[in-house]
């Protein structure tokens, strides 16, 4: 009994032996974890594909986003620009106005003499062969009255051309101050007073990419300021204006000895409507603060009493380049 149960076992062993191989085969091709399948590399591969879509899906839509917010600036600044633009031809404005007081007051002097002087011809000269001397000086002086005021019409005729507030340009500040003096040159020999002005260096250093009515703005407010101060005083009269580049700033000085500005009132200067004169506007100052932020210019009052000296300092701008 014991040596048949062995050969039994050992051959019912022998026959699962044999038969193994091909049940497991049979099992491993039922089971799922066995099944063929995508290697590691292809997976690899096809998730990079994935990721860069999404990544150039997010890109495209981040540069419309750009575009978009790039297309919203523009518009803003255009709108911003202009609105700041708009302002400063209001102040331009003003300016004209400050002038045209100054002006109107200086006219009517002007006038009421000229008419004495006509008045003076007709009563006093009935005969104009005779007193052909005379006549002759009184018309001289009429002369220079009208010459006075034709020269302020003339300043305001030409002060808000259009170019001169819309096109930004180069602008020779030397050039603006002097003819602006020029223009200015009766009313100051009428108040024994020779502006002098001092250039360092070369013109072509204080050429500033601005607008001339602007620039225009600055310098008449100065010497409409001068002029009213000066006028107040007596003795030696001093306008004297200097102008230097250092490291790329425009320094303008102008310096009178007229009537000083009191102590107190030397810090409040800058303020809109304060004027130290009772038929000031208290704009002409501010004005020029305003405009000189425009450019990222500074204006100050130099501790320099009784003299008046404003010190102005202006970066040399250049054009923007194309597409800036």
């Amino acid at each position: 009994m014991e040596m048949t149960s062995r050969s039994r076992s050992n051959g019912i062993s022998g026959t699962s032996t044999d038969t193994a191989p091909q049940q497991m085969a049979e099992r491993s091709a039922m089971s799922p974890q066995c099944r063929p399948m995508t290697s590691t590399t292809e997976q690899k591969e096809e998730q990079y594909i994935e990721v860069q879509s999404q990544a150039a899906t997010v890109v495209i839509s981040a540069q419309h986003t750009i575009e978009q917010l790039e297309n919203a600036y523009r518009f803003y600044k255009k709108q911003t620009d202009f609105r700041s633009r708009e302002m400063q031809i209001y102040r331009n404005i003003a300016t004209l106005g400050i002038s045209a007081a100054m002006f109107g007051h200086e006219a009517l002097n002007q006038t009421v003499e000229a008419k004495a002087i006509i008045n003076n011809v007709f009563l006093d000269y009935p005969s104009l062969i005779s007193a052909a001397d005379s006549l002759s000086e009184l018309l001289m002086d009429l002369k220079e009255d009208l010459t006075l005021i034709d020269e302020k019409a003339d300043f305001f005729r030409n002060y808000l051309q259009r170019e001169k507030q819309d096109q930004c340009q180069y602008v020779n500040v030397y050039a603006t101050l002097t003819k602006l003096l020029k223009q200015h040159e009766n009313a100051f020999v009428a108040i024994n007073v020779k502006p002098v002005v001092i250039m360092n260096g070369d013109e072509n250093d204080y050429l500033l990419w601005a607008y001339e009515g602007d620039i225009e703005s600055i310098f008449t407010n100065l010497i409409t300021n001068a002029y009213k101060a000066l006028k107040k005083a007596s003795g030696d009269k001093e306008l004297k204006f200097t102008l230097e580049l250092i490291d790329g700033i425009i320094r303008i000085q102008i310096r009178n000895n007229g009537q000083p500005i009191k102590q107190e009132n030397r810090s409040r200067i800058f303020e809109p409507l304060f004027s130290t004169y009772s038929d000031g506007t208290g704009l002409g100052l501010t004005i020029i603060q305003d405009t000189l932020l425009l450019y990222q210019g500074t204006i100050k009052l130099a501790d320099d009493y009784p003299i008046t000296q404003f010190e102005l300092s202006i970066p040399k701008h250049e054009a923007p380049r194309e597409g800036t």
